[in-house]
């Protein structure tokens, strides 16, 4: 009984690997005999994968780069050098808050930070900047040796507290003498090194002898308090006073004195109870192996540590930690890969058309095959482990080209500055992760799975039911039988109607794109139009084709009929190619129409927000003061300045052209009373050829607005909403007074002109007021601090020109570059993935299309043989 059942069982593993065998033997087969078809369909399916991989890849690595600015910006810097790794720990433990602890009480916490936190967190120690472990007694008062009889009766010369340091030669400098020893004689004085400023205010030599008195004590009137012995063997300073640990450890740096950490351990500890009042953990780690499917983790490690610290010392303060920006960098780059994913809506819709219209070609030259198996008696799991298997090796390949591939995508979006242009360099740390991974497992069977159903309809035929269905396709595909193409509609109708409900995509505000960008609907609303309208024209061709076979009917030519009739009676065989060709047509025409709108308004955005090429304030050599100019109190005393002439500038190379630009806050007075907003003063000869100006600011051109301060001294120009608003016309008159520096001037000016904007001025701002800045200066007897507005080469080096402004001109502040704000927007994660997307979309979209269009003709051209062969 036992033989028969195990004879058995091996029968039915032997018939189940002969099975398997076999299935895997015809999918070889069946790939290798179609060798055209199978490369077209590992081509579709390896651009499949590498896009899909090369969103969370950019993601990661773009905001990554944002991780690290973000960290190393909120680091304190010194002369624009950071102070600080990225990450870093500082747990802090104050004895005024919690009461002072005994030194064998923080030894478990400091053996903790000392072998096990970077092991528990997962990360290295920073390789630039080493770990600080702090200890401090009380506060001591220090005799001389002669005095050490009568402390009860005398201030002590000098107070403070002692401190050891772990490794004091990394973060302390010898001054003089050298580092403090540690001695087992309990009768040899304990060897000190004192802070320079001490050493310097009290007179402090290398080798002076001091008697050292424990003032707690002192003060709780003790019996024996604590005398120790000292003397001095070196002096010391911080190695980097600017370094993170002296600002954030509130440490006073320059009134400490450090012995020993055996000697404090072994010699000062036992003398005194409860002895440290402050102990301090500095722990920089390496941020270049965090990846964002780290970041979950590592805060939750980051809990876990704060857990045990507080167990094994309770009141230690975590006073620095990354946990705030590793939360930011989690969010935004989760944020980021939504929106990507949302811009490739049209990639991946015609990559999936593409792929489509290969297997439909591919099930189409295989059908006659599978319906001859499933009349020989071939189960359809047999089909479809067939189709499975063959789908699984192609994806396996292109899952593993893909991989390598899509980080050659990632890094091209990174190098994005515009549509179809990479020639902007990057620092992108590109990297693939199990979790960036596992997109492109799910691409792969989300892939497998879409090739693998056509093959279900194909197993129910057999040969007869096969020719049957063949000689007249009236069936209408899946997506038309489920209303897809209708159902698209409604999202896509509601989404237009919504952002037509918002008005102007791009508004004339400070803030930019950068909300457009960050805004999925914007995005979502024309993708799916796009599929929505392609599949519309899917369903509605049919009919026009019936319409044009019936009026063929009319006519005597046989191939207008022929032709039509075929459209009409076989919609499915053009139904992919046609709506790959619209996809490519529709993604183009979006992809060039979206990035020429983003390109233009950011370079309209920043020349508008700088008002030229570069900008920068002219802060001035101060003079002395003066007497108070017209409006101004009679005997108020103003400051004066003298400044660089403005074409002194254009001797500096790449500097075309200067103009002066003062602005300032104004006031005008108006029916209502005097409403708040800015007076700008230009040099009207100048500024016409410096500012940025676009035709639609003024009903007027830039030069005859100009022309009309040229004409009235004391003229100005206001926006035309305030004029409407507040009744006033050109040629009217009215007050305005500035404020500058404290001075308060009042001059009378005409309204020569208007406009609706101006460079640099939003209107939610106030009102603005431009006059001529010379008749400005002239009623208030004295120049004030102005910017200077340049036409720059296009060639030019900008931090040259920085430099060489800082040469001629000390006083030079708030230097701004329209080139500059435009590179650093180009670098916007949002923006540069957006555009690389379309860019790299595009290029595949055309190449797939291109390929597809060849199948689908070779294909039709084998067809057509075969039926005019038959004819």
């Amino acid at each position: 009984m036992h033989n028969a059942v195990y004879n058995i069982t091996m029968m039915t593993l032997w018939y189940i690997v002969l099975r398997a065998w076999s299935i895997l033997v015809i999918a070889i087969k069946r790939t290798l005999a179609q060798r055209g078809l199978a490369l077209a369909t590992l081509l579709g399916l390896i651009v499949t994968i590498a896009l899909v991989l090369s969103i969370p890849l950019y993601s990661e690595a773009v905001y990554y780069r944002v991780l690290s600015e973000g960290l190393f910006s909120d680091a304190p810097s010194y002369r624009g050098k950071v102070l600080r790794p990225p990450v870093a720990l500082l747990f802090k433990y104050t004895g005024s808050f919690t009461g002072p602890v005994q030194w064998e009480s923080v030894q478990p916490l400091d053996r903790y930070f000392t072998e096990e936190v970077y092991r528990d967190l997962k990360l290295n120690p920073s390789p630039e900047t080493p770990g600080i472990r702090m200890f401090n007694t009380g506060i001591f008062g220090f005799y001389q040796e002669k005095d050490a009889s009568v402390v009860t009766d005398k201030t002590p010369e000098f107070q403070v507290g002692l401190a050891t340091i772990g490794n004091p030669e990394q973060h302390l400098a010898v001054k003089d003498g050298s580092f403090p020893q540690y001695s087992d004689d309990a009768a040899a004085p304990i060897e000190i090194m004192v802070s320079r400023y001490i050493a310097e205010k009290m007179g402090l030599q290398i080798g002076e002898i001091t008697i050292a008195y424990d003032l707690r004590a002192l003060h709780r009137y003790e019996d024996n308090p604590a005398r120790i012995m000292m003397r001095i063997v070196g002096v010391w300073e911080p190695a980097d006073v600017k370094a993170e640990f002296w600002e954030q450890s509130q440490l006073p740096a320059d009134n400490m004195i450090f012995v020993n950490e055996q000697t404090f351990a072994q010699r000062i500890s036992p003398m005194l109870s409860d002895e440290i009042y402050q102990a301090l953990w500095y722990m920089p780690m390496n941020a270049d192996e965090i990846y964002v499917s780290d970041v979950s983790p590592l805060l939750l490690r980051f809990i876990a540590l704060d857990k045990r610290v507080t167990n094994l010392l309770p009141g230690t303060t975590l006073y620095i930690s990354p946990v705030k920006i590793l939360k930011s960098y989690q969010e935004a780059a989760a944020l980021l890969n939504v929106l990507l994913f949302t811009f490739s809506i049209p990639i991946i819709s015609l990559v999936v058309t593409f792929v489509s219209l290969v297997v439909s070609l591919t099930m189409e030259s295989q059908r006659n095959q599978v319906a001859a198996l499933r009349s020989r008696g071939a189960a359809v799991s047999q089909i479809m482990g067939i189709s499975a298997v063959e789908s699984a090796l192609l994806g396996l390949v292109a899952f593993l080209v893909g991989m390598p591939l899509s980080m050659l995508v990632a890094y091209t979006i990174g190098q994005t500055r515009s549509f179809l242009d990479f020639s902007l360099a990057t620092d992108l740390r590109i990297g693939m992760t199990w979790a960036t991974a596992r997109f492109g497992i799910l691409a792969l069977v989300v892939t497998v799975i879409a090739q693998v159903l056509p093959s279900l309809g194909s197993a129910r035929h057999t040969i007869v039911t096969y020719k049957m269905e063949r000689a007249r396709r009236m069936r209408p595909p899946w997506w038309q039988r489920a209303g897809l193409d209708l159902w698209l509609l409604i999202p896509a109708g509601y989404g237009m109607y919504v952002l037509n409900q918002r008005g102007a995509l791009l508004q004339a505000t400070e803030n930019g794109v950068e909300g457009v960008l960050n805004d999925p609907l914007l995005f979502l609303v024309p993708a799916l139009s796009l599929v929505a309208l392609a599949l519309l024209v899917l369903r509605i061709l049919p009919l026009l084709m019936r319409l044009l076979a019936w009026l063929g009917q009319l006519t005597r030519s046989v191939g207008f009929l022929l032709a039509a009739r075929q459209l009409s009676r076989a919609p499915g065989l053009y139904t992919a190619p046609l709506a790959l060709l619209i996809l490519t047509l529709g993604l183009s025409t979006y992809s060039a129409s979206l990035a020429a709108t983003l390109d233009n308004h950011l370079f309209d955005q920043q020349g508008y927000r700088t008002g030229a090429d570069m900008s920068l304030i002219d802060t001035g050599e101060q003079l002395g003061g003066g007497t108070g100019g017209v409006g101004s109190e009679p005997e108020a005393a103003i400051l004066q300045w003298q400044f660089i002439p403005a074409n002194e500038y254009m001797k500096i190379a790449g500097i075309d052209a200067a103009t002066r630009v003062g602005v300032y806050r104004g006031l005008v007075q108006t029916s209502e009373g005097f409403e708040s907003g800015t007076y700008v003063g230009v040099d009207r000869n100048e500024f016409g050829g410096i500012a940025f100006w676009r035709s639609d600011f003024a009903e007027k051109s830039l030069g005859e607005l100009m022309n009309d301060l040229a004409l009235t001294y004391n003229g100005v120009l206001l926006p035309s909403a305030f004029m409407e608003q507040h009744y006033l016309n050109i040629g009217d008159s009215i007050n305005v007074a500035v404020i500058s520096y404290g001075q308060n001037t009042t001059i009378r000016v005409v309204i020569v002109g208007a406009f609706e904007y101006f460079p640099t001025w939003y209107p939610e701002t106030g009102p603005l007021i431009v006059g001529n800045l010379e008749y400005f200066f002239q009623e208030a007897q004295g120049q004030f601090p102005y910017r200077v507005w340049f036409n720059v080469a296009s060639d030019a080096d900008f931090n040259q020109i920085v430099n060489d402004v800082w040469e001629m001109n000390i006083g030079a502040e708030g230097v701004l570059s329209t080139s500059q704000r435009i590179l650093t927007e180009q670098r916007n994660p949002e923006r540069q993935g957006l555009l690389g997307l379309l860019s790299v979309g595009f290029s595949a979209a055309a190449i797939l299309t291109a390929l597809g269009f060849l199948i689908y003709a070779l294909f039709s051209f084998r067809r057509r043989s075969i039926e005019l062969g038959v004819l």
